[in-house]
């Protein structure tokens, strides 16, 4: 089963996507700080990170640069350019403003996880 570590401080959007995520099959870990991300991270492997920018102890930025390397995606209220650049500059496979359709979150998670599945050879 695919593994998602999602990273969201906002309770509301946290507990909706925790719950959606894991009816489309995903076994989901749900941190809403940088803290409690990075010891889920240390106790834990994960086949795809969803960060919110703005945390209470951080920022995913910082997190994304110190996990251990994975896809990740970005999933903020800060969407402007400088932001989005960043983003990817980072390494960011997507990089989704908020708000966002949930339907279009799930098809960009299924396109990074399939072209991330390591092939066998």
């Amino acid at each position: 089963m695919t593994k998602i570590l999602l990273v969201e401080d906002d309770w509301s959007l946290g507990a909706t996507l925790r719950d959606r995520l894991t009816k489309e099959g995903y076994e989901v870990v749900w941190t809403r700080t940088k803290k409690a991300s990075t010891e889920a991270v240390e106790k834990d492997s994960f086949d795809l990170y969803l960060f919110d920018v703005g945390l209470p102890d951080g920022d995913g930025f910082d997190l994304a640069k110190v996990l251990p390397l994975k896809p990740f995606i970005f999933l903020t209220a800060q969407g402007d350019a400088e932001s989005r650049l960043k983003g990817y500059d980072i390494g960011a496979e997507e990089y989704i403003p908020k708000p966002f359709h949930l339907r279009e979150l799930l098809m960009r998670i299924k396109h990074v996880l399939e072209n991330h599945v390591p092939t066998k050879g």
